[in-house]
């Protein structure tokens, strides 16, 4: 996906996968990742996605669950 096809997604649906970030508590790296959006480094936010990712709790993050916002962020993910 090319660069300003990812930021324009990212554009479009950040606000549906927002709260996840803050209710597991990664309000800090969300702060982080809005500045790298107005910075265009796609590169530190997929690095700030990925290290949510791995901490958010399977029990709730899967394919099943499948949280309001969840295949948003992966999409974005998974088209880097």
């Amino acid at each position: 996906m090319r660069f300003a096809q990812w930021f324009s997604y990212w554009d479009e649906h950040h606000k549906e996968f927002e709260w996840f970030f803050h209710e597991h508590g990664f309000s800090r790296e969300w702060k982080l990742l809005l500045n790298a959006r107005d910075m265009e480094h796609r590169q530190i936010m997929l690095t700030l996605m990925n290290r949510v990712w791995m901490f958010l709790p399977d029990s709730k993050f899967n394919i099943r669950k499948n949280p309001n916002g969840w295949n948003s962020f992966l999409y974005l993910l998974e088209n880097e």
